[in-house]
C-alpha cells in the first residue's frame, strides 16, 4: 500500500506543482512552446513502443544517476543532506535544458527537488522510477492524443 500511496502522492505533487509553475511562467515571461518539444511530438506520434521505451529508460537512468548516485555522493563528500538534494535537483533541471525553454528547466528542478526529498526520507528509488515513468508516459500520451499546443495550457 505504501508504494501505491507514494506513487500517487508524488505524481499529484509533481503535476500540480508543475502546472502551477507553468502557469506562473506563462504569466511572467509569456514563454512559447519549445520547438524541440514540437519536433519530438511528431517523432512519438502513435509510436507506443518508442513512448514506453523512452519513458522507461529515462525513468531508470535519470533516477539511478541523480538520486541513486549523485545525491548520496554529494551528501557524503560535503556532509550535507541539503546540498545533496539541491545539487541533484539543479543537475536534473539542467539535464532537461536541451528542450530550450525556462519552463523545461524550472519544472524538472521542482520535480527533482520533490524526488530528492522523498529519496532522502525513504531511500526508495523504485517508487521514484515508477513515478518518473508515469509522469513521462502520461505527458507523452497526452501530447500524442491532445497535441502539444493544447497541452501547453497545463
Amino acid at each position: 500500500m505504501f508504494y501505491i500511496k507514494s506513487v500517487i502522492s508524488l505524481y499529484l505533487i509533481c503535476v500540480v506543482g508543475g502546472t502551477f509553475l507553468n502557469i506562473l511562467l506563462q504569466f511572467l515571461i509569456h514563454e512559447q512552446t519549445s520547438h524541440k518539444l514540437v519536433q519530438l511530438t511528431s517523432l512519438f506520434k502513435n509510436d507506443y513502443f518508442l513512448i514506453i521505451f523512452t519513458c522507461f529508460t529515462a525513468g531508470v537512468v535519470e533516477e539511478l544517476l541523480m538520486r541513486g548516485y549523485i545525491q548520496p555522493r554529494i551528501e557524503k563528500i560535503y556532509n550535507s543532506p541539503v546540498l545533496g538534494i539541491i545539487v541533484s535537483a539543479v543537475l536534473f533541471g539542467i539535464l532537461h535544458s536541451t528542450y530550450g525553454t525556462v519552463g523545461q528547466v524550472v519544472i524538472p528542478f521542482f520535480i527533482g527537488t520533490v524526488f530528492a526529498v522523498f529519496y532522502k526520507l525513504y531511500s526508495n528509488i523504485r517508487i521514484l522510477i515508477i513515478c518518473h515513468f508515469m509522469i513521462d508516459f502520461i505527458s507523452l500520451m497526452a501530447m500524442n492524443f491532445i497535441g502539444i499546443k493544447h497541452l501547453s495550457v497545463f
